[in-house]
């Protein structure tokens, strides 16, 4: 059983943290928290758009639709309305499909695509009836939801065993609407321990490249919104969903620093921790990625002058994106492949939204330079370390050209510019939002970027 903290040895775990959630007031960021905030609803929301277009996404709202309900929430990207739990479900789906979303190295986990899609769609909800969210609001529920979902992540102390963006992003979405919502500290407790029962993500779809993926996301997005309404109705959970014998650290996760993640909350926000992705790929072929693209740049060689290429990875890389370019391989495969990655990088000198589609797939090029790439472990000891990676390019002539990637593109210590992720919303939209056009994109990255000063919300989220 883990220490109890506080000076509340009455209270678990989830209940003093409820009592954190409970007493954080509007506007309670510090300035550089805000700013973060706001430039990962934007990112969110842009790769939520971009995921519109994947026939995935396209099946998955049909199939809540089918499933009825008031149309409360918009589906992003679509002209479509459904009840909050089905909108944030396929929104988070949306948000997660393309590999394109931002990510929490230290947790390991994409901290905005549950808690974003279900905080806005139970805003939109309430708002039909008359209910006002600002965007100062919006903003500190935001950052409570990934302040509790980037915490449990830190805290692990052993290697993924389940799906962590799922898994942790249900306690954060729960955080997040619950405080929206302006639940006290029980009902707060009881909606996380309620959320427990529903919790689920296994690693198994990751490992396989399986369209579950996305899914696990979906899933527990649904669950965060119905664990919350259940709450709201009077249903008790149980208390100790973390430190208990069956709770978070111990069954899901091997083990926890319960200490830690009391001890740091908010010191500083996490959502400051966040790193943008450049790259619409799984975080963990980043550093690869960026290596063979500054290596290409700076020695000027070509994809068929490459004799063999070396990638060294700390071994949570090794394990999720070692895998070899296998025939008819899923979109969910190649977006963690290394050596597709780096096959795309070296033949045109980036990766982008196009890197995973039909004819790149059909061109014999891709399995030619994709078997030149071979992986190899580093002595890196941290079980959860994305870098650092190394990119060891050998050309035919013999020249070897290698690259040590320590810092992820896009991290807070390498981040992308202002114009760099406004771009990336930019493209995003181009790419999966049907019927928007240029001044609609533009109204979006400005309302965002003043989201602290809106009296409502709506001006926002009915542009979605």
């Amino acid at each position: 059983m883990m220490q109890r903290m506080e000076d509340n040895s009455h209270l678990t775990i989830s209940e003093v943290l409820a009592n954190r959630i409970c007493r954080t007031r509007p506007g309670g960021l510090s300035a550089t928290a805000t700013e973060s905030t706001k430039k990962f609803i934007l990112d969110t929301i842009g790769v939520g758009l971009a995921g519109a277009r994947t026939a995935e996404s396209r099946s998955l709202v049909e199939t809540v639709r089918g499933w009825g309900g008031p149309g409360e929430a918009s589906v992003w990207g679509r002209d479509l309305s459904l009840p909050p739990w089905a909108a944030a479900m396929a929104n988070s789906h949306q948000a997660h499909c393309l590999e394109f979303d931002c990510v929490h190295e230290p947790a390991v986990i994409h901290p905005l695509t549950v808690v974003l899609p279900c905080a806005i769609a139970d805003v939109q909800a309430r708002s039909r009836r008359g209910e006002v969210t600002s965007g100062e609001q919006l903003i500190t529920g935001v950052a409570l939801g990934v302040e509790l979902a980037a915490g449990l992540g830190t805290a692990t102390t052993t290697a993924l065993r389940f799906f962590r963006p799922a898994t942790n992003g249900l306690w954060g979405a729960v955080a997040a609407v619950a405080w929206l919502r302006g639940m006290d500290a029980s009902m707060i407790a009881h909606a996380l321990g309620i959320s427990y029962g529903q919790l689920s993500g296994t690693m198994q779809p990751h490992s396989e490249g399986s369209a579950l993926l996305p899914l696990q996301m979906a899933f527990n997005a649904r669950n965060a919104v119905t664990s919350v309404d259940l709450a709201a109705a009077g249903h008790a959970g149980p208390r100790e969903v973390i430190e208990g014998d069956f709770g978070f650290y111990g069954l899901i996760e091997e083990s926890g620093n319960t200490e830690q993640l009391l001890d740091e909350w908010t010191r500083p926000w996490r959502i400051t921790q966040v790193s943008h992705k450049p790259f619409p790929s799984g975080r963990a072929t980043h550093s690869a990625i960026d290596g063979t693209i500054r290596l290409l740049r700076r020695h000027r060689f070509r994809a068929d002058q490459v004799e063999s290429v070396v990638v060294e990875v700390p071994s949570m890389i090794n394990h999720l994106c070692a895998r070899p370019l296998i025939p008819d391989a899923t979109p969910n495969y190649l977006r963690l492949c290394i050596p597709y990655q780096i096959a795309s990088a070296l033949i045109d000198g980036f990766v982008d939204l196009s890197t995973v589609r039909p004819e790149r797939l059909a061109d014999p090029a891709i399995p030619r330079h994709a078997t030149k790439v071979r992986i190899a472990l580093n002595d890196t000891p941290d079980p959860n370390a994305f870098s650092p990676q190394t990119v060891i390019i050998k050309l035919e002539d013999g020249a070897v050209h290698a690259l040590t990637v320590t810092e992820l593109p896009g991290s807070p210590a390498s981040p992308l510019s202002r114009s760099e992720y406004e771009d990336k919303f930019r493209s995003c939209a181009v790419y999966g939002a049907r019927g928007w056009d240029s001044e609609r994109t533009e109204r979006v990255i400005d309302l965002v970027a003043r989201l602290e000063d809106l009296e409502d919300v709506r001006e926002l989220t009915e542009l979605l």
